[in-house]
């Protein structure tokens, strides 16, 4: 008997009320997955998140994988002397700073880490946050207002949608800069300020926004730029300075927000700019005024990161020899990565319940990979999201490539599809 397949997008706008919205989530979207085994969230890992790690599969043991979920690039988690900069700041500082960075918790590191960062990227001044989320999402609603407007590319983080409450937002067609210089062109003087908000590197399909072409529009028509580059830092351009300076485009860019959790191998964000916007969000970013400041061990090992993106040029060739390896095995067999750029692989699947199988399938031989479905992606858009890091090993990569071509055997992966019911 056939049934509705249920998906994240039937239960967004029920007009009921809330113990029935959860009540019905449960019975319908949870007990399905359920049934097929395919809640693959909030699975326990035991040990370090690596290439190869151990997991506890939520519907039966213990498992060792060859991980794709992971976004330490270039493996400075666990790098000797990361780790052993982060141990020291502990040991000097303590466990955490316990205050707010504007009353007490403003350590020296972390002074010296946002000095550092902010000329690395070729910007003034530079601001820490204990959260990547919080280095987009506070600064935006404060910076912007109601006499502004937000131009923001329809594939832009979350974390960029949240901030913008107080101002207006025009979404803008993916990388499309012919359609984001018309609407600028037609919006004339309405508005006293104009923010043109996008991803260096964007998290789910992983291609590169044209920066060069961005600048070029925006100081045409006298809007500001901001770039996200969360996934480009470290990983791309000449010197790691990320996707700015892959399009000699540093120093031209009013805003340029990033995290630690990927390729500096700790956890925060920051955001670099203008000495006055700086020291404007000191005073006003609610995320970080009300936030006690990041832990001494998560600066200091940021700090170290900083200093090995600059130096430490085989981690990043081998991240993009891995990524091409991977790549290029995919594109002979006929599998869909779509305009991925980077060492984000998304492969498309299409409907979310049969990329929920492909991806348990995957687990049961020992490859762990995140379903990415709606609201992450669009809807009918879910895939199979690899992260390629440096430490990966051609072995764990071919291995991989022949768990697909026995998981596309039993349920024809390669082909996207949009519709699909389940069986009771």
């Amino acid at each position: 008997m056939e049934t509705k397949a249920y998906t994240l997008c039937d239960f967004i706008n029920l007009d009921c009320s809330l113990p029935e919205r959860v009540s019905l989530f449960e019975d319908k979207f949870i007990t399905q997955l359920n049934r097929e085994k395919l809640n693959g969230g909030w699975m326990s890992s035991i040990g370090p998140i690596n290439t190869e790690m151990k997991v506890i599969d939520n519907y039966s043991q213990e498992r060792n994988v060859i991980s794709f979920i992971s976004n330490n690039y270039l493996g400075y988690s666990k790098h000797p002397s990361v780790v052993e900069a982060g141990i020291e700041a502990t040991q000097i500082y303590g466990c955490g700073m316990n205050a707010a960075p504007c009353i007490g918790g403003y350590s020296d590191i972390q002074k010296k880490f946002e000095n550092d960062i902010a000329q690395f990227l070729h910007c003034e001044d530079a601001l820490t946050f204990s959260a990547g989320f919080n280095a987009n999402c506070g600064p935006l609603l404060v910076l912007l207002r109601k006499c502004d407007i937000a131009l923001v590319d329809m594939y832009a983080h979350s974390s960029v949608f949240e901030g913008l409450y107080n101002t207006n937002t025009k979404i803008i067609k993916h990388n499309d800069i012919g359609y984001l210089e018309k609407t600028l062109l037609s919006m004339g003087d309405k508005y006293k300020t104009r923010m043109v908000i996008i991803d260096g590197v964007y998290s789910q399909d992983g291609d590169i926004a044209p920066i060069d072409e961005y600048v070029r529009v925006c100081k045409k028509y006298n809007a500001m730029l901001w770039v996200d580059d969360a996934h480009g830092i470290g990983t791309i351009g000449e010197t790691g300075r990320g996707a700015v300076e892959l399009y000699k485009a540093l120093g031209h860019v009013d805003i340029i927000t990033g995290t630690l959790s990927k390729s500096f191998g700790t956890v925060g964000g920051f955001i670099a700019g203008s000495h006055q916007i700086i020291n404007f969000l000191r005073y006003h970013a609610k995320s970080n005024i009300f936030s006690t400041a990041p832990t001494p061990l998560t600066i200091a090992s940021a700090q170290k990161s900083l200093e090995l993106i600059q130096s430490d040029v085989y981690q990043r060739e081998k991240l993009q020899e891995n990524t091409h390896y991977f790549k290029n095995k995919l594109t002979e067999l006929g599998f869909d990565f779509g305009t991925s750029q980077t060492q984000i692989v998304p492969v498309k699947v299409g409907h979310e319940i049969k990329t929920g199988r492909a991806a348990r399938a995957l687990l049961e031989k020992g490859i762990y990979v995140a379903a990415i479905i709606y609201p992450g992606v669009k809807k009918n858009d879910a895939r199979l999201r690899f992260v390629i890091l440096a430490s990966h090993t051609k072995e764990q990569l071919d291995y991989t490539i022949q768990a697909l071509i026995e998981v596309d055997d039993m349920l024809s992966i390669r082909k996207p599809v949009n519709e699909l019911c389940i069986c009771d």
